[in-house]
């Protein structure tokens, strides 16, 4: 890269499931139009990447859908694998949101410790494609569900912090809580947000990539 980076956009890799990629939503790409439009607006260039662009889901963001949200994911049945286009599309930033479909018991019925374990090597597999210094991850914890397995959720949730504290790399990590950001009112079912729940996320998690993008912008070569 060369010295003068003013002007180079942050390529953000999104790495989730039906939830980023918007199920539920109507008009909305998830959360990922309320977070691109906010950082446009506040002057936070910034390029969304990956393999999936969902031209019928892609809201505000015609011009930019890429992402790696898979509905269905887990961590280790799609999101795992997937990581390996990190070498393709080179991020600044990737955006880590899993964990859901792992403890639902119609999909991959995990218990919070099996998920925890899959979240951690999950995040050794990403830091070993970190393409440049300043690479930083932005890692969400899991939405309330309105069923029973909102329990595991909140098990699964208070275990990211030992996760994270036990990583080498952890200060290229930036966590947020999304667990309480939504009302029963803001969901389409039980697990996915409407387009009130989605532009609610997007506030979560637009200063959450803006932050990180300001640690990775401050510290590239």
């Amino acid at each position: 890269m060369a010295a003068d980076h003013s002007r180079y956009v942050p390529r953000v890799q999104p790495f989730t499931d039906s939830i980023g990629y918007g199920v539920g939503a109507a008009t909305l790409a998830a959360w990922r139009e309320g977070a691109y439009n906010s950082s446009i607006a506040v002057g936070k260039t910034l390029r969304f990447v990956g393999s999936q662009s969902f031209a019928g889901n892609s809201g505000g963001l015609a011009a930019d859908p890429d992402c790696e949200c898979i509905p269905g994911a887990t961590i280790f049945g799609v999101l795992n694998p997937v990581t390996f286009r990190m070498a393709t599309y080179s991020p600044d930033i990737v955006v880590a949101a899993a964990g859901t479909n792992d403890i639902d018991p119609a999909v991959g019925n995990h218990s919070a410790a099996t998920a925890l374990s899959d979240l951690s090597t999950w995040l050794d597999l990403i830091w070993s494609f970190r393409p440049y210094p300043w690479f930083q991850i932005v890692l969400a914890n899991i939405l309330r569900r309105k069923d029973a397995a909102d329990s595991t959720a909140q098990t699964f949730n208070a275990g990211i912090a030992a996760v994270v504290a036990g990583k080498s790399y952890r200060t290229h990590i930036t966590t947020f809580d999304q667990y309480n950001a939504l009302l029963d009112a803001d969901y389409n079912d039980a697990v996915h947000p409407n387009d009130a729940g989605y532009t609610k996320l997007a506030a979560i998690y637009g200063p959450a990539i803006r932050s990180a993008l300001g640690v990775a912008q401050a510290t590239m070569l």
